[in-house]
């Protein structure tokens, strides 16, 4: 008998996974979508923290090709179509290779006159790195003796030939001497070695200051990284049309350290070192930027210079979140995504004989619970039950008392369909139509729907009861298109399902999969998981103030929609504003999309029905707070139509420091 265990324990998988392990659990459905990753071209790979960006960027890296290309004729082929692969890769992780530590003290010699000089010694480490990964990874490719087979070219990785090719580029001008000393491939390693070991050094307070060798000799901005490409072809140690791929993982990180640096009084001007790169438009060498939504500017600047990148022209965006979330008239590709990398954790545990079956979700959490059966679970049905319809004539209120005791969310729908109809014409109301339950039938299909969440929410406030969230459905709307939301819902799931077992019984794995049906067993692990990523708001930069603002936004989104007794506005889980009003007010519009940007809400542009309105963005929690809060997930309705002075009052009562209000127009 072995021990149970939890397949989703480990969520941040991609940073430090073994190779043979990313194999068995990545799920490769979103390359069709972001092939342009595997193609010649400069690509910004942008999305919120968990969309997968490390994950898909992992694919450029040597010892996971070579993963893949060790089991290719299994179960597992590397996802990459044959006439992508045609490329070497080499990267820098910016918090690994220790690179962000740039900023975080004054170069000696750097007064504040030239403090600008601080980005440049940046961008020499940065190709320093970047071309010591791209040789290592040329070599490992190369050495594996089935390489040909399967990325379709012959490497010339002979000793003579990368002699060769050390001797050649150690003289190049764009090393300003510092490698002239190199006369083989080995000493040309140990030399760029030796230059990044000085800079760690200095970074790391071990020396007092840089080496004058280094402070004399600093390179272009990705000159060598170009000069590589041009001579490996020229030398033919790969074909002339080879491509050559560069990494650049958690390029946010560089916001953090422009900010953190700026108010140090260093320059911050690291994003622009990598713009200049990405406008260099080589066609040889293509750089992959990893990157979350809120540090990519809309118009990124080239460091030394006015001049911006251009989508299309030096760069292609894809946007990961945007593949992701369903979008109105397109359906989205995460349910299945997402049941992919279910699927594959479990076989990983030995829970699953195959990684290809269909059904596992539903088979572990079961369907939703149907909205007739929330209602019972909250009201907790007795013989004594009843429900208050006080203000409602006798004879519609005892037939509704009646109702409840059997049916109580269709008595909560008659409910607030009586007092709908009442407003207009209370004369047209009769006890004998009313028994017909007109809420319920085909022509109010749609109004019915649009209200059930907001009457099973009603129903469980009313008899003090918190919302249960369990089932498949409830785990992909909370998801919101997130994998690693979806990944630590599961892991809070199957931790809470552990803990009911009794330690003696164990858990026999490998007779089939393990039966999570108890709803409370889940809806414990969704509430800690909602409570989870509500706390994570505060570690991005100013995180604080959104957490507050999150938390007031809730509690008058709920609050609404409690005392909406005529559900009149189910959609009101959510907020639109027109684009007017955001433009009057820009340090709110930017606030907004500022939370957007790092998660905390969800944006989407929004047509209204009233023409008047114009061009108008509704806003949503993240879904995976919706439970911290106890508020509808589902979007059936539009959302709540607000002006600006309610969002700025949300703001001041979470004691939020916005930017002095721009005037416009001389009006404040």
């Amino acid at each position: 008998m072995r021990s149970a265990v939890n397949p989703f324990l480990q969520v941040d998988v991609t940073e430090g996974i073994q190779p043979e392990r990313f194999v068995r659990i990545f799920s490769p459905l979103l390359v069709a979508d972001t092939e342009a990753l595997f193609r010649p071209g400069n690509v910004v790979l942008m999305g919120i923290q968990g969309t997968g960006k490390t994950a898909l960027l992992n694919l450029l890296k040597p010892e996971v090709q070579i993963a893949y290309f060790q089991t290719e004729d299994g179960a597992n082929p590397f996802p990459v179509p044959m006439d992508c692969r045609r490329f070497i890769s080499g990267g820098i992780n910016l918090i690994r290779s220790g690179a962000i530590d740039f900023g975080q003290r004054a170069i000696p010699s750097d007064t504040s006159k030239n403090l600008e000089r601080i980005p440049s010694y940046f961008a020499d480490f940065l190709n320093y790195w970047i071309v010591r990964d791209l040789i290592g990874s040329f070599r490992q490719i190369s050495r594996f003796q089935q390489h040909e087979r399967h990325i379709g070219a012959q490497l010339n990785a002979e000793p003579a030939a990368l002699d060769r090719f050390a001797l050649a580029f150690g003289s190049h001008d764009c090393w300003r001497g510092y490698l002239a000393s190199a006369t083989d491939i080995e000493s040309l390693l140990q030399l760029m070695d030796r230059r990044i070991g000085a800079y760690r050094d200095f970074l790391n307070f071990n020396t007092d200051d840089i080496p004058e060798e280094v402070r004399t000799t600093k390179t272009g901005i990705g000159d060598p990284i170009s000069v590589l490409a041009a001579l490996m072809s020229e030398l033919e140690l790969v074909p002339n049309d080879f491509s050559f791929f560069v990494r650049i993982d958690q390029y946010e990180e560089l916001s953090r350290l422009e900010d953190w640096s700026g108010s140090e009084g260093l320059l911050e001007n690291y994003r622009a070192v990598i713009h200049k790169m990405i406008g260099a438009r080589d066609p040889r060498v293509s750089y992959r930027i990893g990157t979350r939504r809120h540090a990519w500017d809309a118009a990124p600047r080239m460091f030394g210079t006015t001049n911006v990148i251009e989508e299309l022209r030096n760069y292609r965006l894809i946007d990961i979140d945007d593949i992701l979330r369903r979008r109105e008239h397109r359906p989205s590709v995460f349910p299945t995504f997402a049941e992919d990398v279910f699927n594959r954790r479990l076989f990983d545990a030995g829970l699953l004989a195959s990684h290809k079956r269909r059904g596992s979700l539903t088979a572990v959490f079961g369907g939703a619970i149907k909205p007739a059966e929330l209602a019972r679970i909250y009201c907790r049905i007795k013989t004594d039950h009843h429900m208050k319809f006080s203000e409602l004539p006798s004879d519609l209120a005892g037939f509704l008392v009646e109702l409840s005791t059997a049916d109580p969310l269709s008595a909560s729908l008659g409910y607030a369909w009586i007092r709908q109809r009442m407003k207009r014409s209370a004369s047209a109301l009769e006890l004998t139509a009313i028994r017909a339950l007109p809420w319920e039938q085909a022509a109010s299909k749609w109004w019915k729907k649009e209200r059930i969440a907001q009457a099973t929410m009603q129903l469980a406030a009313e008899n003090q009861q918190r919302m249960v969230w369990a089932g498949k459905a409830d785990l992909m709307n909370l998801s919101g298109g997130n994998i690693l939301v979806f990944v630590t819902l599961c892991q809070f799931v199957w931790s809470a399902w552990l803990r009911s077992l009794e330690k003696t019984d164990g858990v026999e794995m490998g007779k089939g999969l393990p039966k999570i049906s108890d709803p409370y067993i889940q809806d414990e692990g969704i509430q800690q998981a909602s409570s989870y990523w509500f706390r994570k708001l505060r570690e991005d930069p100013t995180g604080d103030s959104r957490q507050r603002f999150i938390a007031q936004l809730a509690r008058y989104l709920r609050d609404g929609m409690l005392r909406d007794k005529d559900m009149s506005y189910p959609g009101a889980n959510g907020i639109t504003l027109t684009k007017n009003d955001l433009a009057e007010n820009l340090p709110v519009q930017e606030f907004l999309f500022s939370a957007s940007a790092f998660g905390a809400l969800y944006d989407r542009r929004h047509t209204p029905k009233s023409r008047s309105r114009g061009e108008s963005t509704k806003w949503y929690l993240n879904p995976v707070l919706s439970p911290n809060f106890q508020l509808p997930v589902s979007h059936t309705k539009e959302p709540k139509y607000v002006r600006i002075d309610v969002v700025l009052r949300l703001i001041s009562d979470a004691q939020v420091q916005l930017a002095k209000r721009e005037k416009k127009n001389g009006v404040d």
